[in-house]
């Protein structure tokens, strides 16, 4: 004789299983490609409204060189993950490494202190959400980034994660630019 509260069981996990891909592929992903365009979309401005205030002249290297960088972003921002972003990186890895040396010799070839700063935090903001994305995007590594925080947790206690959550910022970037990522929640969008 059948048990036919196990089969229900195993249709309802089956079920589940299926609602939890189909939730991650057609409404997790298209949110976070759409959190990047945003994120994106409000640093081109910033980047547009320095070239419109006359910072910058729209033939500027530096400019052109940002912004591009910015518009590929926003063109593969649903084909971005880590798996793809180290398969790229390792087999462009000396075009990619010049590409980023390019970005930051042109930054800091501006003359004006405030603007060669403002620039690099556009920079820094840009590959800080690039990151945050293809982070997100996988499954294994939204797993293995719950491992690590229940880990820090349970090693460190609640305390200890909350002060490395602190200085964190301090650790990736210089204390000016981690003071404006705090104060505009972490990815430059403003409050």
């Amino acid at each position: 004789m059948t048990d036919y509260s196990s089969v229900a069981r195993g249709v309802w996990l089956v079920f589940g299983v299926l609602l939890l891909l189909a939730t991650f592929r057609f409404a997790w992903l298209p949110s976070l490609a759409d959190q990047l365009r945003h994120t994106v979309f409000c640093l081109r401005r910033e980047l547009f409204l320095l070239m419109a205030d006359g910072k910058l002249q729209r033939t500027d290297p530096v400019y052109s060189e940002l912004r591009n960088s910015m518009n590929t972003l926003l063109r593969f921002a649903e084909r971005m993950t880590p798996f793809r972003i180290v398969t790229v990186g390792f087999m462009l890895r000396e075009r990619a490494w010049a590409l980023s040396e390019r970005r930051h010799a042109l930054i800091v070839g501006v003359s004006d202190q405030e603007l060669q700063d403002r620039l690099r935090s556009i920079d820094l903001r840009m590959g800080a959400a690039a990151l945050h994305h293809a982070m997100l995007v996988s499954p294994l590594t939204c797993i293995l980034l719950a491992v690590a925080l229940v880990s820090l947790l349970v090693v460190r206690g609640v305390g200890g994660f909350v002060s490395f959550w602190r200085t964190l910022p301090r650790r990736v970037v210089s204390s000016e630019i981690a003071a404006e990522l705090i104060r505009n929640n972490g990815l430059g969008i403003a409050a």
